[in-house]
């Protein structure tokens, strides 16, 4: 496979160091007048934090798999990390400030400057402490655990209730912090579920094909002990893959079936039936399927629907609303990934709003027997913070007859 030039990613990096540096100016001039003699050290500080970014976004991207530079990316990442705290600290005393001008007739002006340095000064320690306790918790993988997530239908096939689901999303694999202590500590978590069928809902990969194949063969992933492992492409393993066919990827390096355009696996257990659909990220954004591909498979004699989608966002969702309605008879679960649940505190307040139509993270009903489950992130991305309850979750499913159905009641 041809390696894939960095020239677009240095240029990527450029273009954000400069529009952080104009942010950086405008946070250092607003800062509170009793600051002003450290306006030297925040502007050391942001030119230092964002040089660290350039450096580690160039370096993640590269095609080398050098271990000295993989350590000075993981290094310059840990410093830019710190990065965020400044800018999170800014954006709650610039609420605060638009809110307390509006309101200034309630305050008096000198106490009110006294509660903006004292507001800015508890926001920048306060996230700084929490920097280093999710750097902590990202790094020592404390933040993974297994969430056991329960299903319910009016009617199922008994059968469905001894098959073992897990989903995994957002792996981001080699992306410096997805090392090989990231993948052993996921595999372990999937070897406790011991499922009949793995699904992941995409971002598998954060590097370059040829480093990650190089990662792989290295490590020797792939999770063999699961009997079937399906998989939908997430947004990155299409911008990892654009000179390649991304599709081929996953099955030749992590041996993956791989589910697009309303495709379709059938499963059986037992004598229950499963149809594993899905589309992949660029297809779903756009519009490059056909739902009646979806309608034939919610037509068959099957007892339960899977369909994989990575971005658990429009048009897609209007379009499988539309179908949901016509078929409500059929067991449906949309799963998807992608979101991270706001990763950070403080961003997945932004999350929810955004997908606030459709579902930022968790099991949400679509119809009466149609479920979203989206799964908040197994790893994290980019920046190695994780002190959101949500986050590094490995998924276990278990499919149930609805308590006080109707159909039950009729027994």
């Amino acid at each position: 496979m041809g390696k894939r030039s960095g020239i677009p990613v240095v240029l990527v990096g450029i273009m954000f160091t400069i529009l952080g540096s104009g942010m950086c100016y405008v946070v250092i001039r607003s800062l509170p007048t009793r600051l002003a003699d450290y306006q030297l050290y925040y502007a050391i500080w942001n030119i230092f934090t964002l040089v660290c970014f350039l450096i580690a976004i160039t370096t993640m991207h590269s095609s080398s798999t050098s271990g000295f530079l993989n350590t000075v990316g993981k290094v310059c990442l840990l410093f830019a990390s710190f990065y965020v705290t400044l800018f999170l600290a800014t954006m709650f005393y610039g609420i605060f400030g638009l809110f307390a001008r509006i309101s200034l007739f309630f305050w008096d002006y000198y106490v009110f400057l006294d509660i903006k340095y004292y507001l800015y000064l508890f926001l920048q320690v306060g996230y700084f402490l929490y920097t280093f306790l999710a750097l902590f918790n990202r790094i020592s993988l404390r933040f993974l655990k297994k969430l056991k997530v329960q299903v319910e239908f009016d009617d199922i096939n008994l059968d469905l209730e001894q098959i073992r689901i897990a989903a995994i999303s957002d792996t981001h694999l080699d992306g410096f912090f997805g090392d090989k202590s990231m993948v052993y500590a996921i595999e372990d978590k999937v070897k406790e579920i011991a499922p009949d069928l793995l699904l992941n809902l995409g971002d598998i990969v954060d590097t370059s094909i040829d480093r990650f194949k190089a990662f792989v063969q290295t490590e020797g992933i792939g999770m063999p002990f699961v009997p079937k492992k399906i998989a939908v492409g997430g947004n990155h393993d299409s911008f990892h893959t654009l000179d390649n066919d991304s599709e081929r990827v996953l099955e030749d390096i992590l041996q993956y079936d791989v589910v697009d355009k309303f495709e379709h696996i059938t499963i059986k257990s037992g004598n229950a039936t499963i149809a594993v659909t899905g589309v992949n990220y660029m297809n779903s954004k756009l519009r490059k399927y056909e739902i009646e591909k979806l309608r034939e498979i919610m037509q068959k004699d099957v007892d339960l629907v899977l369909c994989m989608v990575h971005e658990p966002g429009n048009p897609f969702f209007k379009d499988v609303r539309k179908v949901i309605e016509d078929y409500p008879d059929c067991n449906l679960i949309i799963l998807s990934g992608h979101t991270h649940a706001g990763q950070i505190f403080g961003f997945h307040w932004i999350v929810k709003l955004f997908f606030a139509t459709t579902n930022a993270w968790g099991l949400k009903k679509m119809g009466k027997n149609a479920y979203s489950y989206v799964n908040a992130g197994t790893s994290t991305w980019f920046i190695p913070l994780s002190l959101w309850t949500l986050n590094g979750e490995v998924t276990q499913f278990s499919i149930v007859k609805r308590k006080g159905s109707a159909i039950e009641n009729n027994l």
